[in-house]
Order: structure tokens, then C-alpha cells, then sequence
């Protein structure tokens, strides 16, 4: 879950964010719009509490530890989604060691576990994500814990058998039969065999899926092991007697039959403009269809053949949902976006798989009478996800919205990266208004651009004047909360997308500049894809 305090109804809320519902009820979406309005602002209503935190601020801030850095920021809500797993554990534990020990009960209560990693394992449509509005890449964290508890059940649910025996009792190599022997137990008779590869399969899939240096470093290993090991374990669970798990499966079928059968294959576009800009970046483009609606802050999943068929990788949509073209931007920094660079110089069309939207704003920006005061916070690439999200703000200030500040703040190592994003924007009908464009004069906009590289010089970009060195996060989050303050409003959205120290500090700062009681509350979201 975010670290988000507070938030309110969207005004415009839409039903891409599960797109099996949004593709079936598109010819009726119109009438039903107030009722899934109402819906949206009473799931927004529930988070306030659930994104409450629990610590007071005296508890230390940023603490640059992996997993201590986290531990101010616990909410509510966060608490009540752990407290399922550890009491699933606490019971296999008592069905598997306690006086009351039976293997049937400890089986069973391993396989609930199971179901909860097959739901949040939902890309597309998960329900979690209809229900509550936590988009899948915030489940991941939950994907990994229950994917801990299936583990550790699994193994209390294995010497509870080894200690009562199998199905008719004690069997030769139990605890108490004729010859003990917990090797040759693990694959003696049907249950033990498809229950031992079973739990072979779940350590291999899990542990190098939380070993995230794993992943980043064998991406294609890890991800063409985890489908065969994931449909391994779909068979063997069954057939290891978790027949309920059949119908947690048919959604996770409709799931993926969403995505690659209706996405990828007939809905959205299946050709793509490549462009190789300055400072290592790539651009990705096609023209913006009907079916493919987005929200600002979204990101899609994109596969290009030539450079492999079945590897789908994330990309933050940067136009806005009012452009006529939909455009990504990625830089080159080796292995895939390396040869994807290598290909745009080479070729300016491709064939292009599409699967998304993904990705919910953790804090309900659309909302004009919560937000008039919002901060984006980038760091280099980073900027993407945030242009589209500025720039949509822009075009609301433009049709009518009220809004005190729309402050801006980008870090870059060297104005190349200005200059390729500006050089863009110049050139392309945006269909709107543009956070970069030179004839644009909104006086709620406040832009600053800092050139962090020490062999970068300060540079004048169009209308854009850089600075040099790093901004004070503490400044601009008491300058902010000062002009809040003066204009009377109680919130301020702040969203960041950039490096993880960039991430933290902004974090923590939302947290240390919210007052506890009354006063000004900024509202965190961040934007990272640690997949």
C-alpha cells in the first residue's frame, strides 16, 4: 500500500484500471457512470483511515537501511493486510503441532494461502484492485509475503505428516513406522510425491523472486522459470487434492485471456514509431485509439518482437490522456533498452504488443476541492510518468480549475535531457497544454530544473533557466506548506518518480512537514518499477 494519508472521489473515474470490466461494460459504462462514481468516492472515503500512519513523528524518519527505512511509514492499512498471514500461520502451526494436530486441517489451511497468491497475482484484472484500488505493482510486496506463508506452512504441513503418517495412518517411512526416514518419506506414495515437488517448485520460485538482484541481473531466467514453475505448482496443488483452487484459477484464466488474447491481439495497436533522441533516450509512439484509454500516471506493458516475443517490460505513458498520440520515453542503460536504442537507430516502425493500463495515483489528484496545491518531484527518466500527470493538471487549470500551485521540480545531470524533452514538445501536436512549452502562461505553474552533474554547466533551455546542484527538499516542502497555509487548505498531493534515495528523502520530508492533528497533510505517492 501507499504511503498516502488522505484522499478523495476522482472526478473522472474510469474503469481501466480492471480492464476485463471495462471491456464488457464499455456499451453501458455511460449509465452506469454515477454508480461507479459513488463507488470510486466511498473507496476513497475507506482509505483515509487505512492510510493513516501508525507511529507518531518523533519515531526517526530516514534511515538508510533496506528495511528500517519503511518502518515510520506502516499505516493502518498495512497492519490489517499483514495480520491475515501471520494468523494463517499461527493456525497451521497449531494444526500441525498442537495437541489438537491433525494433517488434513494443516493441509488445508496451507492451501488458503494459495488462493490469496493466485489473487494478487492478477496483472490485469485483479479484484483486489476493483475492491480496494491497489494497482497490481503495490501488490507485490503482498505477492511476496503470502508466497513466505505458503512456504512456511508448507513445511509445518510436512512433518505434521511425517509425524501422524499419511492417509491411512503410519506408512513405512513416517515418524513412527517400521523404518523412520524423513528422506525417503518426502516421495513415498502420491501425496508425499506431488506434495514434495510441490514445495521444490514454491522455494524456486520464490526465492529468487525476493532476491530482487536476481531478477535484475537474469531477468529472462527468472522470468521464463517462474511461468514453467507457477504452472508446475497449478498441477501439482491440484492434484495434490486443492481442488477449490480451480476456481481461483478461472479468473486468473480470464486474466490472462484479457491480456494477451483481447489487448495484445485485437484491441490496441500493433505498430509503433521508434525514435532515437539525445542523451540515450528513446522514444515509443503510436496514435491514441479509443479502446485504449489511460489515466495520467499510468504505465503499459510493452513487448517488441524483434527483441523478444514474450518479454513484456514497463513503460510510464509521458503524454497525457488528451494528446492525439500516445508516447513513452525510456533511457538506454544497457542490456534490453541498450538493444532497443541499437533498433531505433536502425528503424523508425516496428510491431509492438500492448497490454495496460496499469498503475493507480495513490493520492486523487482530480479532486479540485482537496488538491489546489500540488508538488512533482523528479529525478532524471523519472519525469515521464510526472510530465503526464503535469500536464493534465495544466489542461484542468486551462478549462476552468482552481488551483493555488503546481510546482515542478526535476533533477537531470546535464540540460541534455531538457533539451530532448523540450526539442519533443516543440515539435509535436500536444493537444493541450505542455509543462515544457514556451508559449504556455499559467500562473499556478512553478517549473525548476537542477543540473546535479559536476561537469554540467547551469543552461538556458527555451523560457527554462537551470540551476546548479541539488534541491533542498526541506525548503520546498516548508515554502509550500507556508503558502497552503496562508490560502487555507488542509492538503497537499505530493508524487515522486526518480532515484530510491530521491524517494526516501521525499518520503520521509511528507511525513515530518504533515501536522499531526488539523493543519497541512501531504498526501505521498511514489512511482518506481521494482518488478
Amino acid at each position: 500500500m501507499s504511503d498516502t494519508t488522505e484522499t478523495s472521489s476522482a472526478t473522472r473515474p474510469t474503469l481501466n484500471s480492471v480492464p476485463f470490466f471495462s471491456i464488457i461494460l464499455r456499451p453501458v459504462f455511460a449509465s452506469i457512470q454515477p454508480i461507479w462514481k459513488a463507488f470510486c468516492a466511498f473507496r476513497w472515503l475507506l482509505s483515509r483511515p487505512l492510510n493513516t500512519l501508525i507511529l507518531p513523528k518523533f519515531v526517526p524518519g530516514f534511515v538508510n537501511v533496506p528495511i528500517l527505512k519503511h518502518v515510520p511509514h506502516i499505516c493502518i492499512g498495512e497492519i490489517l493486510f499483514a495480520v491475515p498471514a501471520f494468523v494463517i500461520a499461527y493456525l497451521s502451526y497449531e494444526a500441525s503441532f498442537g495437541m489438537k494436530r491433525s494433517t488434513d486441517k494443516s493441509g488445508y489451511i496451507a492451501s488458503y494461502s494459495m488462493y490469496v497468491i493466485f489473487f494478487t497475482a492478477n496483472k490485469a484484472n485483479s479484484l483486489v484492485t476493483f475492491v480496494l484500488g491497489i494497482p497490481f505493482e503495490r501488490l507485490i510486496f503482498w505477492h511476496k509475503l503470502w508466497s513466505i506463508v505458503v512456504i512456511v506452512t508448507g513445511i509445518f504441513h510436512f512433518f505434521c505428516a511425517y509425524d501422524r503418517g499419511g492417509d491411512e495412518g503410519q506408512t513405512n517411512y513416517s515418524k513412527y513406522g517400521p523404518e523412520p526416514n524423513i528422506g525417503k518419506f518426502a516421495f513415498e506414495g502420491e501425496y508425499q510425491i506431488t506434495g514434495s515437488l510441490l514445495f521444490i517448485s514454491l522455494i524456486l520460485l520464490v526465492v529468487p523472486s525476493i532476491l530482487s538482484i536476481f531478477r535484475r541481473l537474469y531477468f529472462d531466467i527468472w522470468y521464463y522459470s517462474h511461468v514453467i514453475l507457477a504452472t508446475a505448482a497449478v498441477v501439482l496443488v491440484v492434484i495434490h487434492g486443492t481442488l477449490n483452487l480451480l476456481i481461483v484459477l478461472a479468473w486468473w484464466v480470464v486474466d490472462l485471456g484479457t491480456r494477451y488474447l483481447l489487448m495484445t491481439g485485437r484491441l490496441y495497436p500493433r505498430e509503433a514509431s521508434l525514435r532515437a533522441m539525445p542523451g540515450d533516450i528513446v522514444e515509443i509512439s503510436f496514435p491514441k485509439t479509443d479502446a485504449l484509454e489511460y489515466d495520467p500516471g499510468q504505465f503499459l506493458m510493452i513487448s517488441i518482437p524483434k527483441l523478444g516475443f514474450s518479454q513484456f517490460h514497463p513503460f510510464s505513458i509521458s503524454s497525457s490522456p488528451n494528446n492525439k498520440f500516445v508516447t513513452m520515453h525510456t533511457k538506454s542503460i544497457g542490456g534490453w533498452t541498450q538493444r532497443l536504442m541499437e533498433l531505433a537507430k536502425k528503424e523508425s516502425k516496428v510491431n509492438i504488443l500492448i497490454e495496460g493500463p496499469y498503475g493507480n495515483l495513490a493520492v486523487d489528484i482530480n479532486d479540485s476541492n482537496r488538491y489546489k496545491t500540488v508538488v512533482l518531484i523528479a529525478g532524471g527518466i523519472g519525469v515521464t510518468p510526472l510530465l503526464s500527470v503535469a500536464n493534465d493538471l495544466l489542461q484542468q487549470v486551462q478549462n476552468g480549475r482552481e488551483m493555488t500551485k503546481i510546482r515542478f521540480v526535476w533533477t537531470i545531470r546535464s540540460p541534455d535531457i531538457l533539451q530532448t524533452m523540450k526539442d519533443k514538445c516543440d515539435l509535436e501536436d500536444t493537444s493541450g497544454v505542455s509543462l515544457l512549452d514556451d508559449r504556455q502562461s499559467i500562473d499556478a505553474l512553478q517549473l525548476d530544473v537542477y543540473v546535479t552533474g559536476s561537469k554540467s554547466k547551469g543552461a538556458t533551455v527555451g523560457n527554462i533557466v537551470t540551476c546548479m546542484g541539488r534541491p533542498n527538499i526541506d525548503q520546498i516542502f516548508s515554502e509550500t506548506k507556508e503558502a497552503a497555509k496562508k490560502k487555507g487548505e488542509g492538503t497537499v498531493a505530493v508524487l515522486v518518480c526518480g532515484p530510491m534515495g530521491m524517494i526516501d528523502e521525499c518520503r520521509d520530508a511528507s511525513r515530518r512537514w504533515s501536522d499531526a492533528c488539523g493543519g497541512i497533510k501531504f498526501d505521498f505517492h511514489e512511482e518506481k518499477f521494482l518488478l
